[in-house]
């Protein structure tokens, strides 16, 4: 979320660690831990840049990178002899507190101290990544042999035939640049107060979708059409303080994208090098925050690529893709209110698209040039030895936080004449990352190497923090949340004892607002009920014991109005939980009846 005046922006731009590992080994499978150092490189600026008066002579920036300590887990799958993927959790601790008694910000023009400079700072405490990962060893044993998974399973030497129809599913990060005003014609005391430029929304986030397509093989060419449909989370939110009396917040979601591509390649065996290009769709909604009022927003333009896919058997294949995304599409907003303007439009430019994705392609003899392919001699039924199938229970650990919005008695935002009389509470980030643990019960069914599974689960979660007033460090509002809980579908592909999956459904947080230590102050549930996604890799330690890693993300878009939390509350104060992340290490035990 964007406050539009005088304030702090920090900007994190580069990480970087050096760590240890050791792990234990189950063939081709390396479960691990890690820890060793990091380094964070960021900085923290003022808004207008040293452009406004109180900032004549004083600095506009100053670096507060950071170093600490970093601890993980993950675990790693040798695909190849020389090719091995991963999923990795890790956990930073910083502990990095800088000065920014000469950055000021905040104050009226003519006016140098209207804060205490001198106890200004700024502190980088403890952070946590999930990531999925892949390496490629320059050395291997001498036995290694030809470094296509289909050597190294004992199928015979043949070429892989990219030809057929396909559907998959792919996962990603993407967003668009924006532009635009609003409320053009706004008039007020305060110079150059409009527009609200639309500019400053950052509409970026992850992507989840799936895709259907036809390739034609000729020789090394490979020709294809695809097209895609997914759902994305690219949503921002400004804050607009510029008249103190009048404060206005708008919202773009972003949450369909579309594209329509044909493809060229060239296939090395079981390997796809692409290009990509055709058209690309974009729709979501403007909406009024404040001063309610809503119109759907598209674009369509073009998207062009390429990327890399991996058949991993005859039918079933990986692949890693970008896209760049162009449009240059303006939607009118004239009437989503009365304060709307008739110049008033939102345009959606340039943007891109990263996504990790499958395919499942049908051949007219899929499953026999499977068995044959793959080298696998299992029982019927199933081409792994190591059985998926039964209900299980388990628990879990891990890390995890929400992204927050809200604003909470902006009408006294700045005072000119009193810079003092600040009494806002700015709420984004008002949470904290936080441990959580819990349980889960789920049921897996597995056919042959596909494995699908319905999972539960609930944790407590300790995501608790707290924002004050500006000028009034001592009047505080504080964010608590206690519970997390997840009901979703899983499909995967086991390979063995290892499971690759991906997971998604429905999530519910619960939480509180407390507003006691302000004047006339209650508390107000805030709770948000919205989706989860994510992946993960699961290990079977034992026949009955097994142990994964995972990341999800939430998707929360829920807004609560808090006007009436406290006796200070204005006509438009609100709250807003978004997204969230989770990393976490689990262990499940399996009820298995086949043995």
């Amino acid at each position: 979320m964007n406050l539009r005046e005088e304030h702090y922006v920090a900007e994190a731009d580069f990480l970087g660690t050096l760590r240890g590992r050791v792990g234990w080994a189950d063939d081709n499978v390396l479960f691990y831990g890690t820890a060793g150092l990091a380094y964070l490189r960021a900085r923290v600026e003022t808004s207008l840049g040293g452009l406004d008066l109180d900032q004549i002579g004083n600095e506009d920036s100053k670096d507060v990178s950071a170093v600490g300590g970093v601890a993980g887990v993950g675990i790693e799958w040798g695909l190849t002899r020389r090719f091995s993927v991963k999923a990795e959790a890790l956990y930073l601790f910083f502990d990095e507190e800088d000065s920014l008694a000469d950055l000021i910000e905040g104050c009226a023009p003519g006016v140098e101290e209207c804060l205490p400079v001198g106890t200004n700072f700024f502190s980088i405490d403890d952070g946590f990544v999930f990531r999925v990962g892949a390496n490629w060893r320059l050395w291997a044993p001498p036995d290694s042999g030809a470094d296509s998974v289909l050597a190294t399973h004992g199928g015979p030497a043949a070429i892989y035939d990219w030809s057929g129809f396909y559907i998959g599913a792919h996962v990603g990060h993407g967003g668009v640049d924006n532009g635009g005003v609003y409320m053009e014609d706004r008039i007020s005391p305060v110079p150059n107060p409009a527009p609200i430029r639309l500019g400053e929304l950052e509409n970026y986030g992850l992507l989840g979708g799936g895709q259907i397509g036809f390739n034609w093989q000729i020789s090394s060419f490979v020709l294809g059409l695809e097209g895609d449909l997914a759902g994305v989370d690219w949503d921002d939110l400004i804050v607009d303080l510029q008249i103190p009396v009048e404060p206005q917040t708008v919202a773009l979601d972003l949450d369909l994208l579309a594209t329509a591509r044909a493809r060229i390649g060239w296939a090395a065996d079981d390997l796809l090098f692409y290009l990509t290009g055709g058209v690309a769709y974009l729709a979501g909604e403007f909406e009024g925050v404040t001063i309610p009022g809503s119109k759907d927003v598209s674009a369509v333009g073009g998207a062009f690529g390429g990327g890399v896919e991996w058949g991993v058997t005859r039918n079933l294949s990986l692949r890693a893709e970008a896209l760049y995304l162009a449009f240059d599409d303006d939607t009118s907003l004239a009437g989503v209110t009365d304060e709307a303007s008739s110049g008033d439009h939102v345009e959606i430019d340039d943007g891109y698209a990263l996504r990790l994705g499958a395919n499942w392609r049908f051949g007219p003899e899929g499953a026999l040039q499977h068995a044959a392919y793959r080298g696998d001699h299992a029982p019927a039924g199933t081409s792994t030895g190591y059985e998926w199938t039964g209900v299980y229970v388990g628990g879990h650990l891990g890390v995890g936080g929400l992204v927050t919005d809200g604003i909470y008695n902006p009408e006294v935002i700045i005072r000119r004449q009193d810079p003092a009389a600040n009494q806002a509470i700015d709420l984004t980030g008002v949470d904290n990352l936080g441990a959580l643990g819990g349980g889960q019960i789920g049921w897996n069914w597995q056919v042959r190497s596909l494995v699908f599974g319905v999972e539960g689960d609930v944790a407590a979660v300790d995501w608790s923090g707290e924002e004050a007033e500006f000028a009034h460090p001592e009047d505080v509002m504080e964010f608590e949340s206690d519970v997390l809980a997840t009901a979703r579908g899983r499909v995967g592909w086991a390979e063995d004892d290892l499971l690759l999956y991906l997971t998604g459904g429905v999530a519910f947080v619960d939480a509180e607002l407390d507003n006691t230590r302000n004047e006339g102050g209650t508390t107000k549930d805030v709770d948000a009920l919205g989706g989860v996604a994510g992946l993960g890799m699961e290990w079977g330690a034992t026949r009955n014991l097994s142990l994964k890693l995972e990341g999800l993300f939430l998707f929360f878009d829920e807004n609560t109005d808090i006007e009436d939390i406290g006796s200070e509350g204005d006509p438009g104060d609100f709250f807003r939980i978004d997204d969230g992340f989770v990393a976490r290490l689990g262990a499940n035990w399996r009820f298995n009846p086949f043995h």
